[in-house]
């Protein structure tokens, strides 16, 4: 081999070597980003999860006074369970108000009994109960979540408490190490990210304080 060759296959192997590194350099920069981007599209999914959680056990209390403990009773409650609505009959005229028509006996309010799942969540046809106990992005692992009756000025107030522990919603953001290489550069560095104080726990409710807020409001 003449020496001009070997030196186009050194000049080509360093070429080769310097894209091969500034890759993997640029990827190491922008690797915390698409994390982070991609936690707050989890976040919003499991954020919404929750939300549904509050109105079934909303619901919930409404029906028995106080919040379900486990996702059993909550998910019987909401497949088999009936609550009561209040339901008008008769069409109020353009010229009478509702409570004037109510009145005249135009307008008559009745209670009735609905199933539960159908009125609480009528705007969400495609929701299916059993699902709300199992945190987004994972192999159906369950939320957390508990009740409690608190007493805050002589008064007993029925608190509860759902969470999504961090670990759990944001475990595969980075989606698998493919490659021996990256598997070498990049081993450990989602739990990295996941131990960072900007990712949280996701927290709805408490079982000290009467609140249904969750940590994101």
């Amino acid at each position: 081999m003449s020496r001009k060759l070997k030196s186009r296959l050194i000049q080509a192997v360093l070429i080769i070597g310097i894209v091969i590194l500034g890759t993997f350099i640029y990827r190491s920069i922008m690797r915390p980003e698409k994390f982070r981007i991609m936690a707050l599209d989890r976040q919003e999914v499991v954020i919404e999860r929750m939300k549904d959680i509050r109105t079934a056990q909303l619901a919930f209390k409404n029906t028995y006074g106080n919040f379900a403990n486990d996702f059993d009773t909550l998910i019987d409650f909401l497949e088999n369970g009936k609550i009561f609505i209040v339901q008008k009959i008769g069409n109020v005229p353009d010229s009478l108000t509702e409570a004037e028509a109510i009145r005249k006996g135009i307008v008559q309010r009745d209670t009735v009994l609905v199933d539960a799942f159908e009125e609480v969540f009528k705007d969400k046809p495609n929701l299916v109960a059993n699902e709300l106990q199992y945190i987004p992005y994972t192999e159906n692992q369950k939320f957390a979540m508990a009740s409690d009756i608190i007493e805050r000025g002589r008064i007993k107030v029925p608190v509860f408490e759902v969470i999504a522990p961090k670990e759990a919603y944001l475990s595969g953001v980075e989606g698998g190490l493919k490659g021996f290489i990256n598997k070498i550069l990049y081993s450990g560095i989602e739990k990295e990210f996941i131990k960072q104080d900007k990712y949280k726990n996701m927290v709805m409710g408490s079982l000290t304080e009467p609140t249904t807020n969750g940590n994101w409001e």
